[in-house]
């Protein structure tokens, strides 16, 4: 997996981690997209204990690209936190690295 900067992030890139078989994530910035599901509960376990978050899971389409998987944490009806990557088999939490 390969994280970075979204200022850094670019379809070329995404594309030639595809093809060599690596995952890649990296934050939205704002204006945040609203997502076209409802966010449901992801849980993640840190410390034996269960975090939930609502988190909306969708695939996206990306220009110049492929399509990618977005999440997108809710909190009082409002997107506040938004990624966009190539694992489509973590859980939406594991992926934000976030819970709770």
């Amino acid at each position: 997996m390969v994280g970075f900067d979204r200022g850094v992030a670019h379809p070329r890139v995404f594309s030639a981690l595809r093809e060599r078989n690596l995952d890649w994530v990296t934050y939205c910035r704002a204006p945040l997209v609203v997502p076209a599901v409802a966010p449901r509960s992801s849980w993640i376990e840190v410390d034996g204990r269960r975090l939930l978050d609502p988190l909306a899971d969708e695939i996206v389409e990306i220009a110049g690209h492929r399509k990618a998987r977005q999440l997108s944490l809710d909190e009082h009806d409002k997107v506040v936190f938004q990624i966009l990557t190539s694992d489509t088999t973590t859980s939406a939490a594991g992926c934000c690295g976030h819970g709770g």
